[in-house]
């Protein structure tokens, strides 16, 4: 999702507001944040960077990164895109509320990425958009598999769950919900 969202705010549209958020700043930090950065220094792409503000800016495009901790600091928000990390941590309230800021000027659509683990079968990403097919909803499973950068030791920790936590094979390696 990452190099997704890079490829999209340095070669698409200009004028377009991006929003990375996490439900605490902490790990927002070490995961989408840092990860975005590394992206962008591997890909040796320009870096226009307020560290103190967690924003980014080019060709008329700003990307920020936001926690969700306290929900208030987003309520006047408008964004184009975002890309929530790890959605399994927001509620469905928070859901909403980042739903209701996804309302900035565009020609084409304001979409909402998130990518997680499915840890419950319980959880309400599954109750209420996996099982019910929900309409302008797409659901991209994918594994290690579909990573070509996995490492072996990686893979064989991953296999070796199989015969450790039968819950956690399913989860991590299958893809599958707890």
């Amino acid at each position: 999702m990452g190099q997704f969202f890079i490829k999209k705010f340095f070669e698409g549209e200009t004028d377009k507001e991006f929003l990375v958020i996490r439900k605490t700043l902490p790990a927002l930090r070490i995961t989408a944040y840092k990860l975005i950065l590394d992206l962008i220094s591997m890909y040796d792409l320009p870096r226009n960077l307020n560290k103190s503000e967690m924003l980014l800016n080019f060709n008329r495009n700003n990307m920020y990164f936001k926690s969700l901790d306290d929900p208030e600091k987003i309520k006047s928000f408008n964004v184009n895109y975002i890309w929530a990390e790890e959605l399994t941590e927001f509620t469905l309230k928070d859901f909403r509320r980042l739903n209701f800021i996804l309302r900035a000027p565009t020609n084409s659509i304001n979409q909402l990425f998130g990518t997680f683990n499915p840890i419950d079968v319980h959880h309400w990403i599954n109750t209420k958009f996996v099982e019910r097919g929900k309409k302008n909803v797409a659901i991209l499973p994918s594994t290690y598999k579909d990573n070509p950068f996995v490492t072996q030791d990686y893979i064989d920790e991953l296999e070796d769950l199989r015969y450790e936590d039968e819950n956690y094979y399913n989860i991590y390696t299958l893809g599958l919900w707890g």
